[in-house]
């Protein structure tokens, strides 16, 4: 479920990009703390102090009764994906991604108006740790490429032209969805062969957007 806040910025309510321009270049993945699954209160998580809710309870939370995931995690990406995808339509949006911040999938949900958000996260330190870490390598993934985009606007002089927004949108719908793809399918429990190779990366469309911002 897609929830777009604004027209041009989605993330009004998390951060004010009229108090400081964010400059991703000085920005460092590694400052990311790791996401810490408790009850939300600063207490144990679900592992730690009661059993797994039953099958019908996590999926009348949204929530993937194998995986313990929920894709409403993925609207922190679907939401700048599609404002980068605006951008040739509507370019006064390239500012308000400025505001955008990779989060952790505790991070997430404990701002979120997710109705379950609590269960999200102290379900979190029950993922199997194959699951986990391979759904972690991939939202790693889509921080860097979501970044590299940003940067790539922030560093370009004067006001950019239809075709380099163009040819960034392209590259957001090439590179960075199918990442999201994978991401879902893992979520879901879903994922193949054929899913993970969807996100191979696309040399042609990066070196469109490295072409027009080089």
């Amino acid at each position: 479920m897609l929830v777009l806040l604004r027209l041009c910025s989605p993330f009004p309510a998390i951060f004010d990009i009229s108090s400081s321009i964010w400059k991703p270049s000085a920005f460092s993945l590694g400052l990311i703390a790791p996401c810490q699954s408790t009850d939300g209160q600063g207490g144990p998580s679900m592992s730690e102090q009661a059993p797994l809710p039953d099958e019908a309870t996590l999926r009348a939370a949204n929530i993937n009764p194998t995986t313990l995931l929920a894709t409403d995690y993925l609207n922190h990406f679907n939401e700048v994906l599609m404002l980068i995808e605006m951008l040739p339509d509507m370019p006064d949006c390239a500012e308000d991604l400025f505001s955008w911040r990779p989060m952790t999938y505790c991070d997430y949900f404990a701002q979120s108006t997710f109705k379950e958000k609590q269960l999200a996260i102290s379900l979190y330190d029950s993922v199997v740790l194959t699951i986990r870490e391979r759904f972690e390598n991939l939202i790693a993934d889509i921080d860097a490429k979501v970044l590299l985009l940003i940067e790539k606007i922030s560093a370009s002089d004067g006001t950019p032209t239809v075709a380099s927004f163009e040819a960034l949108a392209f590259s957001a719908s090439t590179e960075i969805r199918p990442l999201i793809d994978r991401a879902s399918a893992l979520i879901n429990d879903a994922d193949t062969v054929t899913d993970w190779m969807l996100a191979i990366d696309h040399p042609t469309a990066q070196d469109e957007v490295d072409r027009l911002f080089g």
